[in-house]
């Protein structure tokens, strides 16, 4: 359980610099960044509020008492379970639409999903 831990927050981690570098984000002058003006760059970044305020947090430019009030104030807002008002579509896979229709094509049924840990009958 740790390790997945680990694991996740170095994804997040990579994630946010490669979405949000860090020469950008200091350019945009996001020092002690209010809420509002979190909200406001977040459109230039096309990233949430949240990440957008954990990218913050991890440059040191939030503190950690300013990063802890901005999350609650952003999922008092609706920002923990999405971005209201947002144009942004969620992304989804197209390979994997392409991949089921040439399955379905060739009358082949779906994979059924496994438990996690169950390994496939190939391995």
């Amino acid at each position: 359980m740790v390790s997945e831990l680990v694991t996740n927050a170095r994804k997040y981690a990579f994630a946010s610099a490669f979405l949000m570098p860090r020469a950008g984000i200091i350019a945009q002058r996001l020092n002690d960044a209010s809420v509002e003006r979190i909200l406001s760059a977040k459109r230039r970044w096309g990233v949430s509020a949240m990440a957008l305020a954990y990218r913050l947090r991890s440059l040191g430019l939030l503190s950690e008492w300013r990063h802890t009030q901005t999350v609650k104030k952003l999922a008092q807002m609706g920002y923990r379970s999405g971005e209201p008002g947002s144009l942004l579509a969620r992304e989804s896979s197209q390979l994997l639409v392409k991949v089921f229709d040439v399955l379905r094509a060739k009358g082949m049924p779906p994979p059924t999903s496994r438990p996690r840990g169950e390994s496939s009958p190939m391995t």
